[in-house]
């Protein structure tokens, strides 16, 4: 792996709380946690404080969290192919979307998009589709084996950020496209154990370190966080200015500064 340039960060501690849920997290751009399993969302404010909760076991499993807008969260019920829209005290903020009623059986990954609209991967079409809000198509990719070559694995995240809409695959794929869904680039990020996006920039973490790429001018990766010790990072969840980790029992958030 090549670094062209790598900077040294301070990691500032800025709260830590208990935590009985065990599950994955998602961090917001305005610093709130999001602790969640297969039927139970938690909130926990910048000061660390839980004051949301949020649970419906009539929907299934929760398959996936999108906080993109954190005014208009996106849960995922891929069992019931549902997606349910909250607020930010996690209260519910309308009937949410059956995808079955409109006719879209093959989705298995949605994320938020600007407008208040969807992408949807459908997968045994292979392609991305947006609807707005009366579950109308307004754009769609071509298929995507346009792009991919040979055995890309099983696609495992969908996220819009900045101008740029993202799809990654479990073999650190990352088909980049605009907004509406014009093919841009497609970047390979090799042994990643999680990659997230933060505005344009792509985010993933190998070993102990957190790299970042910019999707705009596709740098080469830049170190912009080492942890002292990988086997000591648990669940983790990033963008460029802050970290959270749920580890034994304990949420933290941390911010990094240079």
């Amino acid at each position: 792996m090549t670094i062209f340039l790598y900077y040294i960060f301070q990691f500032i501690l800025l709260w830590q709380t208990p935590c009985k849920m065990e599950g994955d997290i998602e961090l917001d751009e305005f610093q709130n946690v999001y602790v969640y399993d297969n039927t139970s969302l938690l909130n926990y404010n910048k000061a660390g404080v839980n004051h949301f909760s949020y649970s419906n076991l009539r929907k299934g499993e929760i398959t996936s969290v999108d906080v993109t807008n954190p005014l208009r969260i996106v849960l995922y019920y891929g069992e019931n192919n549902e997606v349910i829209f909250l607020d930010n005290t996690l209260s519910e903020q309308n009937q949410g979307v059956s995808l079955n009623d409109l006719s879209l059986y093959d989705v298995s990954l949605v994320c938020s998009s600007f407008q208040n609209h969807l992408w949807l991967y459908r997968s045994a079409e292979q392609k991305l589709v947006r609807i707005n809000r009366n579950g109308e198509v307004v754009n769609e990719t071509a298929s995507l084996a346009l792009w991919t070559e040979g055995d890309v694995g099983e696609f495992i995240l969908l996220k819009e950020s900045g101008n740029f809409l993202y799809l990654v695959s479990s073999e650190g794929e990352v088909i980049v496209f605009d907004q509406y869904g014009t093919f841009r680039k497609k970047i390979l990020i090799s042994e990643a154990s999680k990659i997230h996006v933060s505005e344009s920039k792509i985010l993933y973490l190998h070993d102990k370190d957190i790299y970042a790429i910019d999707t705009e001018i596709y740098t080469e990766p830049v170190s912009i966080y080492s942890f002292e010790d990988e086997l000591k990072v648990g669940v983790v969840d990033f963008n460029l200015r802050h970290v959270a980790i749920l580890r034994q029992g304990l949420l933290s958030l941390s911010e990094v500064s240079n």
